[in-house]
């Protein structure tokens, strides 16, 4: 998004972000107007970038080899160069263009590639259709919206929409779309875009948390003002629908919500969700006054909580990942962690994938499900414990990819996952406690552990890890690998010691998940 004489110059990505979210915008204009700063790319669109083009690459070479004649549109040339030399070499009736740039007055826009086709279009014998590549596996309404746009700019040149369009996707699948069936939708969305930038000093909207947020360069100017105004959605565990309801009936800030009874709260929202917001937006608002940090027990309703804590095993195993984001449209893992007993002492074992090649993730996948297989023999009552999602989900896509070279791993793998051998200690915390904190991040909960735990390793937070396994795949520095091993380790580690937490208080009258009083 560009502003030349108080023009505003926007393209099919601006177009996604309005309709992912109109506040980035209004962020972006404020940044044009120098009212507000940018942050620096995160290591994930920084790969993400880098993924990009070498898949794009990829294909050009692919192109280049399969079609006689072609024509890259010079980055580097002024806009209305590019889209003459792409208009010249439509023209021409080259085989592809790749880059091909558009202007249609302010909306302007740059496509991965344009290939000919016998299809005749109303100024030529011939048409062209657009390709365009991503590193998703999955496609998304906005990728469809980006090649909708492109489509609407090769008709004002060819004289008749193209008959398809193309993306291809991470695992360098093709897939084929018609036009006609999503160009109304994007003439509507384009509309009301441009009139929204028309009126957009008169335009009050306010940032609201959507799924667009982790893909937003303004989520930290959002998250500032969400602060500043103690705003409802700095509760611990809120969704969006919730806080809407709660605005509709003016509690628009932690502090309302902490004053309010559940009696008052007329909203169509679970009883005891209702009762679960207005706890904890007390006890973050307490720690906003008093900057003390609290954590509080919770009773445990059946099958929640407390009930879905083993007991105890000599075997149990604490386990973490390290992977890397879209590779091949998913993520590469190239490091699995496991914290657990050996000969009376705990210890840390590392599966690191040795560069960055499916076969060394895929050994290190097979060591770690034979480790497994060998150590259940001996501890047949023992868990995997882990954080969040990430482990099951993970572990479940390599086995499933790698399932028809090693289908014995893929069986085990179900196996485990059958007898509920993974326990999310995420899932168990969220009913067991309550804390002054806004999220429930294993880092977030070391400050109750009980002594708090501390963490020595130079790595943070998992951005640095991915960033600093960017780095040793090109020096492979030992002290690096070493770097990124440790805080794997804490990671296991610290969910070690939240399991040790949350069992110091589990109450006595509860059974331990899965076994019951008669066993």
């Amino acid at each position: 998004m560009k502003k030349i004489n108080n023009n505003f110059l926007i393209s099919p990505s601006d177009l996604n972000n309005f309709i992912a979210c109109k506040y980035t915008i209004k962020n972006n204009i404020l940044f044009l107007n120098k009212e507000i700063k940018k942050k620096e790319e995160s290591v994930d669109q920084k790969i993400r970038k880098k993924f990009g083009n070498d898949h794009e690459e990829k294909y050009f070479q692919i192109f280049k080899k399969k079609y006689k004649s072609h024509r890259i549109i010079n980055r580097d040339d002024g806009e209305e160069k590019r889209a003459k030399d792409t208009i010249d070499s439509m023209e021409k009736g080259l085989d592809f263009i790749y880059h091909a740039y558009f202007i249609e007055n302010n909306f302007r826009g740059e496509a991965d590639f344009l290939l000919k086709v016998d299809m005749p279009s109303k100024k030529w014998s011939y048409s062209y259709e657009v390709y365009d590549t991503k590193i998703s596996r999955k496609i998304k309404p906005r990728h469809l919206q980006q090649i909708t746009a492109y489509s609407h700019f090769i008709e004002s040149i060819q004289g008749s929409l193209p008959k398809k369009m193309y993306l291809i996707d991470g695992s360098s699948k093709t897939h084929q779309f018609k036009p006609k069936e999503f160009i109304n939708q994007f003439l509507f969305a384009k509309e009301q875009f441009e009139n929204f930038l028309l009126n957009e000093k008169k335009e009050e909207i306010y940032p609201e948390k959507c799924s667009f947020c982790s893909l937003c360069e303004w989520s930290e100017v959002c998250e500032n003002l969400w602060v500043k105004d103690n705003y409802i959605n700095q509760v611990a565990r809120i969704n969006r629908s919730q806080t809407g309801k709660l605005k509709k009936e003016n509690i628009n800030t932690v502090e309302i919500l902490s004053k309010k009874e559940v009696s008052e709260i007329k909203s169509k929202i679970n009883t005891d969700t209702i009762e679960r917001l207005i706890e904890q937006a007390k006890l973050q608002e307490r720690k906003r006054k008093n900057n003390k940090s609290e954590c509080v027990p919770l009773i445990s309703k059946f099958n929640n909580g407390f009930y879905k804590l083993p007991e105890p095993n000599d075997g149990d195993l604490f386990y973490d990942i390290e992977g890397y984001p879209l590779f091949e449209g998913r993520g590469f893992e190239y490091l699995h962690g496991v914290y657990h007993q050996e000969n009376g002492k705990m210890i840390f074992r590392d599966f690191w994938a040795k560069d960055f090649d499916v076969k060394y993730e895929k050994e290190s996948y097979v060591k770690l499900v034979n480790f497994f297989k060998k150590h259940f023999e001996k501890y047949p009552d023992a868990y995997i414990y882990h954080y969040n999602t990430y482990e099951k989900t993970a572990l479940r896509m390599l086995s499933s990819i790698y399932s028809s070279e090693y289908p014995e791993q893929e069986h085990y793998v179900d196996k485990l996952l059958r007898l509920h051998k993974f326990v999310d200690l995420y899932q168990i915390a969220i009913h067991c406690i309550r804390t002054s904190e806004k999220d429930m991040s294993l880092k977030t909960l070391e400050q109750f552990y009980e002594p708090p735990f501390v963490r020595k390793a130079n790595i943070k937070k998992a951005d640095d890890s991915v960033a600093l396994y960017d780095e040793w795949l090109i020096t492979k520095k030992d002290a690096l690998k070493k770097d990124i091993i440790n805080y794997n380790e804490e990671d296991c580690i610290s969910t070690f010691h939240l399991r040790n937490f949350l069992i110091n208080r589990k109450p006595e009258d509860i059974e331990w998940f899965g076994k019951t009083k008669e066993e």
